[in-house]
């Protein structure tokens, strides 16, 4: 029985996909890898399956956009847990996917924390402050959804921006979530949804107005004072702040 799925979302077969691949280490024969990718051709998705050392299940390319592709790996997970990774991102170097199966134990989601990384600062979600954080403190990156929730809810592909949170929300409030101190994952700052400019003004059209509002805003402060300052400013009482 597939106790963990592990899904993948890349663009195509590029460095991002192998790093993240890579920080995985060795895949448990209770887990499955699955990866959806934007483009790519048949040849080029067997020579990569054939000359991965994971046990990969890559699907037939051609997503529209990242929800979508992880609506595609939801369907085609086989896994009593799902955990989406976006390439580039990287499990923590000091989990093993050992150590993690061992805290699935419930019929429930399970919320760890993450490392947001910018150039050489690191921001840990949610502060260790936060016993008992709220959803939005916890990223898709770093919660395990169970197949209660995930076979049933998907994510809504009309709001690019903050369909995780949607999804998060969801499934939380549909079966519970169980927080687990300790860093999952680790993933760049600068993605759609945090590099603040308004020049990305538009993909926030299917968004709540305070969410736009809280954008445009984001996206001044960011012209003032530069994007290093911006997360510093945005991460206070919400995240733990060190140096590389």
């Amino acid at each position: 029985m597939i106790r963990l799925t592990i899904g993948v979302i890349s663009l195509s077969l590029n460095a991002e996909l192998r790093s993240t691949l890579a920080s995985l280490k060795s895949v448990p024969d209770n887990c499955e890898v699955v990866v959806q990718l934007s483009r790519a051709t048949r040849s080029e998705i067997e020579l990569f399956t054939n000359a991965s050392d994971l046990p990969l299940h890559v699907l037939p390319a051609g997503d529209q956009g990242i929800y979508n592709g992880m609506n595609r790996i939801r369907a085609a997970a086989l896994g009593e847990y799902l955990w989406f990774l976006n390439a580039g991102d990287h499990m923590h170097p000091d989990r093993t996917l050992e150590e993690i199966l061992g805290h699935l134990r419930l019929p429930t989601c399970y919320g760890f924390q993450s490392e947001q990384v910018f150039e050489d600062d690191v921001y840990l979600r949610p502060s260790s402050r936060q016993a008992e954080p709220p959803f939005f403190r916890i990223g898709h990156q770093s919660t395990i959804y169970h197949r209660s929730a995930y076979s049933i809810l998907e994510f809504d592909e009309q709001i690019p921006v903050s369909a995780d949170v949607a999804f998060n929300e969801a499934s939380f409030n549909r079966i519970g979530m169980q927080y687990i101190p300790i860093v999952l994952s680790s993933f760049q700052l600068g993605g759609l949804s945090n590099r603040h400019r308004l020049s990305d003004l538009p993909a926030f059209r299917g968004e709540s107005l305070s969410l736009r509002l809280k954008f445009v805003l984001k996206a001044c402060l960011r012209m003032l004072i530069g994007q290093r300052l911006t997360y510093r400013v945005l991460a206070i009482g919400k995240y733990d702040y060190r140096r590389r």
